[in-house]
């Protein structure tokens, strides 16, 4: 392998000093032309400040000279990337493969070959600023390049040739079109003149490799990847068609376009079009001169910035190239691209992913083929992450990743619960901002509830976990198009437990609950409330997370008579909160003490509406009891009766009154004891307000 990368660099090597050895005749043919034809000598003023014919022809001879001995070898082989180690098994030297992919001519070529000379050895700048008679001109100009070419094309037309409007030649400079300076693109003169060095790309641009997956594996539904086949085989036919990519960020955009590509044989470069940045069209006119080079076709990422993205001026680009060219946009501006693309493009819309999808998407990332990750998820696990997480191709992928990078040693294996772990830090970074992940610490048997609430919780998890059973193994999902997420209604006075209910939901879902900051929702500007939910309920239906409106009543109050502008908007988000609840597939919990102030409508959505009631007698007795940790000092034999008997109290205040009365007990230096949780409960119902009569003052002042 490493003979045939040693030939190989030699070819390129001769094949350069043989091309040079031609522009230098050519080169020498004008000399004499220009000698002539009566080029008279310097004078002595001159002398120093141009350079004269003497040194001219002695720059040729010498070039030609040295151009005419042996090379040396190079005492060591440059280094290689893995990539450059696999040599193709029909080596293509670096002047042939510009010749081919550009479809160069002889003139494009020699006028090429010429720029690159000057680059390559100073004599040849020499010899060029003297035929250019400017001491440092030492590139050629327009003007100096046909005439060594020995053509009769016009300095007009020859501007309008293929390689220099593709950039592959550039000109500098101002002033008449002659005089003009030709260079070389700065990414093809290390190609042509060191062609040992390792090719990498040029900053900014992307190169995907046709390793990816083919269209029959791709994540997408038969629609699309029959609209990716027959753009494939229209370019076989005939390049030119366009094909425009649209959906969310992570939808799986340049993987389509990479298999897409894959299906006629090429690889993918990739580059962005920021409309914020002056020097775009340079930046899509070199990924295009790369996917020349490479065979490969061209992916432009629209990205949207401060500015309207041109997408005129980015057509106006791309009219230049002759390669397979797809546009990767969102969906606002497909009907803009297409209305300004100077041929109909093939629109394809990557939307969500189906469990099925995810399914085999965790199978691929998962298999066999990545044998270093040491994979312990069984095929029930795979489905249940399929069914939990919702996520689009590309941010699956990053879990994934996030997943391997979590691990605490690399022999550390990839199971259900680090890849669920990573799942929830992936999915719900975008909510840090909107809401708060509360934590889970309590289970079933800390929660203290009638038997018919529990009994509507277990409906509630088993309608979580069994969604994708209902809905698309026996088929109701045809019939229930919108409302096929859960959302709950849990009402009832401060304390009695609605939010550790929906802790409890959650931990033993596996899911992350996260508590809506209602503050940083609500907007007073027009339109920021519903971009503020839009961001909440798409982030937790991505992630499977559970969204907990707390105090609901403050966003999902009545809609209200319009009186004035405020009315109006503020019955927009209202209705917008109902498109929403309707649409989303994830879990919603709403809890309130106000019930009666919830719009109507919403309460023909929910799913479940559960009534908090303050705690029975029994109740109370496990809340007091449950309240005290085991490793708390407390006295033996505390009679439990006075409290719960005479005092009908929430459990949000019981756990106040034994906070307060570990507190009293350890000031004490003493366990804590029925006299410290007697203070500690009539703080509480005297901080509440509450009016006690003379037995129940009688009995908590007593010990």
């Amino acid at each position: 392998m490493a003979t045939r990368a040693h030939t190989n660099h030699h070819d390129a090597r001769m094949e350069l000093r043989s091309e040079l050895q031609r522009v230098l005749v050519l080169l020498q043919s004008r000399l004499k032309a220009q000698r002539e034809s009566g080029r008279t000598l310097a004078c002595d003023p001159l002398r120093g400040m141009v350079i004269e014919e003497s040194e001219a022809e002695g720059l040729a001879g010498e070039l030609a000279a040295d151009l005419a001995r042996p090379p040396r070898e190079p005492a060591q082989m440059p280094p290689t990337t893995p990539d450059q180690r696999r040599e193709p098994e029909v080596y293509e030297t670096p002047f042939r493969r510009i010749r081919r992919t550009f479809r160069l001519d002889p003139l494009d070529f020699d006028v090429l070959v010429l720029a690159l000379a000057v680059e390559v050895d100073s004599r040849f700048a020499r010899l060029v600023a003297y035929l250019n008679d400017h001491v440092s001109r030492t590139r050629p100009t327009v003007g100096l390049a046909l005439a060594v070419a020995g053509t009769n094309l016009s300095v007009v037309d020859f501007c309008q040739r293929p390689a220099i409007r593709q950039g592959l030649l550039q000109v500098e400079g101002d002033g008449p079109l002659p005089m003009l300076v030709l260079r070389v693109a700065p990414e093809f003169l290390r190609r042509l003149a060191a062609p040992a060095c390792m090719d990498q790309p040029p900053s900014g641009v992307r190169i995907r490799t046709t390793a990816g997956p083919g269209l029959d594996e791709l994540v997408a539904g038969p629609r699309e990847r029959a609209q990716l086949s027959r753009w494939a085989a229209r370019l076989r036919a005939a390049p030119g068609f366009p094909l425009v990519l649209t959906g969310p960020t992570g939808a799986g955009r340049a993987t389509a376009a990479r298999a897409a590509s894959s299906a006629i044989g090429r690889s993918l470069v990739e580059v962005l079009w920021e409309p914020d940045r002056a020097d775009r069209a340079d930046r899509v006119g070199l990924a295009a001169r790369e996917a020349v080079w490479n065979d490969a076709a061209l992916l432009v990422r629209v990205v949207a910035g401060g500015r309207e993205p041109d997408l005129s001026g980015l057509w106006a680009v791309l009219s230049t190239w002759d390669l397979p060219i797809a546009l990767a946009l969102s969906p606002e501006l497909v009907e803009p691209a297409c209305a300004a693309s100077p041929q109909e493009p093939v629109v394809v819309q990557l939307d969500g992913t189906t469990i099925e999808q995810r399914e085999a998407l965790w199978s691929r990332l998962l298999s066999a083929e990545n044998a270093d990750l040491r994979v312990e998820v069984s095929e029930a696990e795979r489905k249940e992450l399929a069914v939990r997480y919702d996520f689009l191709p590309g941010t699956l992928a990053r879990a994934v990743r996030r997943a391997v990078a979590d691990r605490a040693e690399n022999s550390e294996p990839l199971n259900f619960e680090t890849l669920s772990r990573a799942c929830r830090t992936v999915g719900t970074t975008a909510m840090g901002p909107l809401a708060q992940r509360l934590a889970q610490p309590y289970s079933r048997s800390d929660l203290v509830l009638a038997q018919e609430l529990l009994d509507e919780l277990d409906l509630a998890s088993a309608w979580i976990r069994n969604r994708r059973r209902v809905f698309e193994d026996w088929g109701f999902g045809r019939r229930v198009v919108l409302g096929r997420g859960l959302t709950a209604l849990f009402a009832g006075e401060p304390g009695t437990g609605k939010t550790m209910a929906a802790q409890v939901l959650a931990r033993e879902l596996g899911l992350e609950l996260f508590r809506v900051d209602l503050s940083r929702v609500m907007s007073k500007y027009i339109g920021e409330t519903e971009k503020n939910l839009a961001r909440l309920f798409d982030d937790a239906q991505a992630s499977g997370a559970i969204l907990f409106f707390d105090e609901a009543d403050a966003l999902f109050g009545k809609r209200s008579e319009v009186k004035d502008a405020h009315d109006r908007y503020a019955n927009l988000e209202i209705g917008y909160l109902l498109q929403r609840m309707e649409e989303h597939t994830g879990t919603t919990v709403l809890a309130t003490n106000r019930v009666g102030d919830l719009d109507e409508a919403f309460m023909r959505r929910f799913h479940f509406i559960l009534n908090f009631p303050m705690p029975k007698p029994p109740e109370r007795r496990r809340i007091w009891e449950g309240m005290l940790p085991r490793d708390a000092e407390r006295e033996a034999g505390i009679d439990f009766d006075v409290l719960v008997r005479d005092y009908e109290i929430s459990g949000g205040e019981i756990r106040n009154s034994v906070l307060s009365a570990a507190f009293i007990a350890a000031d004490e230096g003493v366990p804590i004891g029925l006299q410290h949780l007697k203070r500690g409960l009539r703080r509480e119902l005297l901080k509440v307000g509450r009016v006690l009569d003379g037995k129940q003052r009688r009995a908590l002042d007593g010990d």
